[in-house]
């Protein structure tokens, strides 16, 4: 799940100077995540349509509970095929 978006006022020098933006307080930003979240499943959702697709599943338990699901698959022209993978919340 990443760094805790609290984290974030923290590291906003960091992420200002590389990203060359500015960055609101983890408040305001709090705001885009389900928007961000929504945009991007819809964008998968239609990308992986109507396509081939593999999906595996992995999971361990040694020093704690560890998930991934990983899919790939590959464009109906064939080409360039595509990964992608899901940690677990």
């Amino acid at each position: 799940n990443g760094v805790p978006l609290e984290k974030a006022d923290g590291m906003r020098h960091m992420l200002e100077y590389g990203g060359k933006l500015s960055l609101t307080s983890c408040e305001h930003l709090r705001a885009f995540i389900p928007k961000i979240e929504a945009c991007e499943l819809d964008r998968v959702r239609e990308e992986i349509a109507e396509q081939y697709l593999s999906i595996s599943f992995d999971g361990t338990t040694r020093l704690g509970e560890c998930l991934c699901l990983t899919a790939r698959f590959v464009p109906a022209d064939f080409g360039r095929s595509h990964n992608a993978c899901w940690p677990s919340r």
